[in-house]
């Protein structure tokens, strides 16, 4: 009885404290991710956002200088043309092609960034078309295309391709140029390293990998990604989603050229969310092992006191009501004994009542029990004379009727006597 209470009572003190911590831990979590998730969506919609106008600024002002470098040679301006890839340009090489891309027609090259990142003047540019060729068909076809111009062993460029028309002084078109830039990304590297949740990727509209902030995924191709195809799908120019492990947004820039994705995972982006669930059980844990050590102090002064109670009960079960509990508690379980001691008080003088009362009630008993006796004595008396008197009564009516049987013939026959 003693454990079965005070398991009762563990248990019953446990059960309020899990559930209590169950209620906090939903209610926290919920709310904590709730808001972590706008967080995440705030933070990856300001990168795409911040890094498509960087993007789609830069695109147009090298677009420009392309443009111009082109007009600029067929003035013949050398000189001008030259003044294009100034240091603060990210414009590093122009080259203008003829409409089949079969001659150079005239080229530029800033000597400052191949001295930075000690390249050859006349090679690298050279095995760079050559490891990765310039796509003239499509540039004729679409006006423009932008792509990755990235080599192992060499600064990460981003190429772009520009169709150019010739006019004559009536603005007549005569001729085609191709122009093809290549611009570093040494800006928008920094800005990427800057990002240590997300990970950021700019493709180009064919899923190609201009750039990605994760040095350790290489991948070149993304247009099997699911994001870069909801991204394609999508007539938004801007978009947050939901993806089964990540929270992303997207953002489209250059005329729906440049496509910007951020990505966070949910492990990274709820990682705060399992930090504070962690240490929540490990508090957790560590309160309810403290409160159950306090509720076996507890328990133990309580079942202490209930015990003494339960076994005076069974003494006085048993007819002792001679010893009252002496139990000094000022909380349920002293008020509880002084009512039982008052009980107990009650049970004796009721008793000692009924005894006075039962060793009365035998007295009347015995004798009333005597007086009976006594008028039993006297009844069979009576009874006796009674049948006596009626045996005497029965002999007194025989002889009556039989003297009245005799005398009957007798007056008859004095009659007849007297008449005869």
């Amino acid at each position: 009885m003693k454990w079965s209470l005070r398991k009762q009572f563990l248990l019953t003190i446990a059960g309020l404290l899990l559930s209590c911590l169950s209620v906090y831990l939903y209610l926290a979590v919920s709310v904590f991710k709730s808001d972590k998730t706008e967080l995440v969506y705030e933070i990856n919609k300001n990168q795409v956002s911040n890094l498509s106008h960087e993007l789609e600024a830069e695109l147009s002002t090298a677009s420009d200088k392309l443009k111009m470098f082109a007009y600029l040679t067929e003035l013949n301006q050398t000189q001008l043309t030259e003044n294009l890839l100034s240091d603060s340009s990210d414009l590093v090489a122009a080259f203008l092609y003829n409409p089949k891309g079969e001659a150079t027609l005239s080229e530029i090259q800033n000597e400052s960034f191949l001295e930075t990142y000690g390249l050859s003047k006349q090679d690298f540019f050279k095995g760079l078309m050559k490891n990765i060729p310039i796509p003239f068909e499509e540039i004729l076809k679409k006006g423009e295309l932008v792509w990755s111009a990235n080599l192992p062993q060499s600064p990460p460029l981003i190429a772009i391709g520009k169709m150019v028309l010739v006019e004559d002084e009536k603005k007549h078109v005569i001729d085609r140029r191709l122009v093809v830039g290549f611009l570093k990304t040494d800006r928008f590297l920094k800005s990427l390293s800057s990002f240590l949740l997300s990970e950021v990727v700019l493709t180009n509209e064919s899923g190609e990998v201009l750039l990605q902030s994760r040095s350790g995924s290489k991948s070149s191709d993304f247009r099997n990604d699911p994001l870069f195809l909801q991204a394609r799908e999508s007539k938004a120019r801007f978009s947050i989603l939901n993806m089964n492990t990540s929270l992303a947004a997207f953002a489209k820039a250059y005329q729906g050229q440049i496509y910007v994705f951020s990505r966070t995972d949910n492990k990274i982006a709820f990682q705060a969310v399992t930090d504070l669930l962690r240490q929540t059980f490990l508090f957790g844990a560590i309160v309810v092992t403290l409160a159950m050590f306090i509720s076996v102090l507890m328990s133990r002064s309580l079942t202490k006191n209930i015990s003494l109670l339960a076994d005076r009960m069974h003494g006085v079960s048993a007819g002792d009501l001679s010893s009252p509990i002496d139990l000094k508690s000022q909380d349920e379980t002293g008020l509880l004994a002084n009512t039982f001691n008052k009980m107990l008080i009650d049970l004796k003088g009721s008793r000692d009542n009924l005894e006075t009362m039962n060793r009365d009630l035998d007295q009347k008993v015995q004798e009333r029990t005597q007086e009976l006796e006594d008028q039993g004595k006297k009844i069979n008396e009576i009874q006796d004379a009674l049948l006596r008197t009626t045996r005497l009564a029965s002999i007194g009516e025989v002889a009556g009727r039989t003297a009245h049987e005799v005398l009957n013939p007798l007056t008859n026959m004095l009659t007849r006597i007297q008449k005869v």
